[in-house]
């Protein structure tokens, strides 16, 4: 009896300084820059036109089908984290995607959400998804192209094997704190790893 005793005054003792150490050692959780200053950060403009494109893309889609007709996630919202990345490492978006051939590929296009939206910001896409395991079996963005009056090309590729695309290159300007030297030198982009 006198040993279960002491090993439960010393667990409770030992229970009372580790209590004690972590409380010791606590740190005030960071504070995210919102709390801080009580704002949101601000959305760059080409974030905030590829919320405004999804928001006017959506309203084409309910008036073709219904919502569990199409892709169900909001893929413009990929380019928040993509275009903060680059603009913190000195890239603008919009002109890296301006590349020496002028053609883009939205690879895995889903409904074309990326391929609409970039066409509309002036370039030439190509759309490139796997008819067999697409959402909707690519019918959405076929509708979409057709209701936007759209340029987009559509290709139906197997991505789950090896593939040819549709255009010889693809390519991203270099826009860089070297580019125009680069340019003026004559020497060539390096194409898009995929």
């Amino acid at each position: 009896m006198r040993l279960r005793e002491v090993l439960k005054d010393f667990r409770a003792g030992l229970m009372r300084r580790i209590g004690s150490a972590i409380a010791k050692r606590t740190v005030a959780p960071r504070k995210t820059n919102r709390e801080k200053n009580g704002k949101r950060p601000p959305k760059s403009p080409f974030y905030q036109a590829a919320l405004a494109t999804e928001r006017a893309l959506w309203t084409v889609k309910l008036a073709q089908r219904p919502e569990s007709f199409w892709y169900p996630y909001p893929t413009l919202r990929n380019l928040k984290p993509l275009d903060q990345l680059l603009t913190a490492s000195g890239f603008n978006l919009p002109e890296l995607c301006r590349g020496v051939h002028g053609k883009l590929a939205d690879i895995g296009a889903a409904d074309g959400d990326l391929a609409f939206f970039l066409e509309q910001n002036g370039f030439s896409v190509d759309a490139i998804d796997s008819e067999s395991t697409n959402f909707n079996q690519m019918e959405g963005i076929r509708i979409l192209k057709e209701a936007l009056n759209s340029a987009v090309t559509i290709q139906s590729v197997d991505l789950d094997s090896q593939f040819s695309l549709p255009s010889p290159c693809y390519r991203f300007r270099d826009c860089g704190p070297n580019s125009a030297q680069a340019e003026q030198s004559g020497e060539t982009v390096s194409p898009i790893s995929l």
